[in-house]
């Protein structure tokens, strides 16, 4: 006779072996420990896009977060590991995204930023400050330039925590600077005094990682754009160093690339092109990172030193759907 322990052991996996682990998998809690969330259509029929997390080592740790029709991407981790901020665009606004928050615990949803007939803005891209008061993200606001093009720049609110929820203080712009387009920005976890994010600056040239000084207002480029431009760019857990995309070996395909802080010391982590969203484990010594080609999914990295090879992926997910926007921390239930 098997014990009601080991059949609890047993049951996951012969569902999985079914193919019907992912129906069981999305009605359980999320579990505590360490998780990657990503935004999937692998339960969108009706063209939705949802969250879902993932333990990095067990396929059958895979739990649905979101159920809404329409489409949730960007997650991104809060440092205490109990709430994921996201960007949604719901049916009947498709390319309007809003930032909204979401507590790990219990489901709970606040909205961050809101919609409003006096701002035509599309909010994407939610980031955190280490101490995980203030929520970076990006803004594309149609007709906000000096001659009435679009500007998407970097904004930030405060997020203030009680026991009864969340709540979001007024958008406030980080960049003085009014014209451009700056979007995907990555807060130094060890200092808290600047932001990293790609940044496009006219004419026909790729983009750029650039950073962000917070005191004293100042950006200076950080990685040049090179042939075909450097994306995406995410600070390490120490803020010693940064991984981003970069369409060095590949105009369309790209690949993950590990730098220091100041730009140096550019190493390739991917052996092949065709990746792209790095972001680092909690650790600091592996990414995730999405895979384009037609293996798809999310793959693991060890996180190559300065200089160092380049380094063969490990498979964290399966099947021909999207796997987007990879966020990889501690989740922590209270």
């Amino acid at each position: 006779m098997v014990s009601p322990q080991r059949l609890n052991r047993i049951v996951p996996f012969a569902l999985a072996a079914a193919g019907l682990w992912l129906l069981s998998a999305a009605c359980q809690a999320p579990p505590t420990g360490e998780r990657i969330i990503f935004s999937s259509n692998r339960a969108g029929g009706d063209g939705s896009r949802h969250l879902w997390m993932i333990a990095p080592d067990d396929p059958a740790s895979l739990v649905r977060l979101t159920s809404e029709r329409g489409l949730d991407i960007s997650p991104s981790l809060s440092p205490d590991g109990t709430l994921v901020a996201f960007a949604r665009a719901t049916p009947a606004a498709q390319s309007q995204f809003r930032i909204r928050i979401r507590a790990l615990p219990d489901g709970r949803e606040w909205a961050v930023t809101a919609h409003s007939p006096e701002i035509d803005a599309v909010d994407l891209d939610p980031f955190w400050s280490p101490d995980g008061r203030t929520l970076g993200f990006s803004r594309s606001t149609e007709g906000a330039g000096p001659d009435g093009t679009a500007v998407q720049t970097l904004w930030s609110v405060a997020i203030d925590r009680s026991p009864g929820g969340v709540e979001a203080g007024p958008p406030m712009r980080m960049a003085s600077d009014v014209g451009g387009i700056r979007f995907h920005g990555s807060w130094n976890p060890a200092t808290g005094s600047d932001v990293l994010f790609c940044r496009f600056v006219g004419g026909y040239a790729p983009y750029t990682i650039w950073r962000l000084d917070l005191e004293a207002g100042v950006e200076r480029e950080v990685v040049p754009h090179g042939c075909c431009g450097n994306y995406q760019p995410a600070y390490a857990p120490d803020g010693r160093r940064f991984a981003y995309r970069g369409l060095e070996f590949s105009e369309h395909g790209g690949d993950v690339f590990v730098a220091n802080a100041d730009g140096t010391g550019a190493t390739r982590v991917s052996c092949e092109s065709g990746w792209a969203s790095p972001a680092w484990s909690p650790d600091g010594t592996e990414l995730v990172a999405q895979r384009l080609t037609a293996l798809h999914g999310l793959w693991r990295f060890a996180a190559p030193v300065a200089g160092g090879p380049c380094v063969a992926p490990v498979q964290v997910t399966s099947g021909a759907y999207l796997y987007t926007d990879p966020t990889w921390g501690i989740v922590r239930l209270r």
